[in-house]
């Protein structure tokens, strides 16, 4: 059974970027199936613009083909959510709100105003 997470942009971006290590290691478990992503447009926006920034261009060959197939698999097998209101981490088991069922990492402030 596939793990559902919310996986962080500088995560992302260091998977593409890297050869070996951790990052890279989640990115080829993203590729295998093992994490079924949950994002949002918003999220994968970010995720394309940065990986288009003129500092990583300059040193790594990351043209738009690239960051279209990039991010096409997390597009395709990603759990939807558009979150209201202002994201910051939860401090309070409580205070999750972006989906029921998902772990306390993120919940919105300002839900439902």
């Amino acid at each position: 059974m596939a793990i559902v997470a919310v996986i962080d942009i500088n995560l992302l971006v260091r998977g593409v970027l890297s050869l070996q290590g951790g990052s890279r290691a989640l990115l080829i478990a993203l590729k295998r199936g093992d994490y079924v992503p949950v994002t949002s447009r918003r999220h994968l926006a970010e995720l394309y613009q940065v990986l288009g920034y003129k500092r990583l261009t300059r040193k790594w060959p990351i043209s738009r083909r690239i960051r279209r197939r990039l991010i096409a698999p997390l597009y395709q097998r990603a759990v939807w959510v558009e979150p209201v209101g202002e994201l910051r981490l939860c401090r309070d088991l409580l205070d999750q709100a972006v989906r029921p069922g998902l772990s306390q990492l993120l919940c919105v402030l300002g839900a439902g105003k």
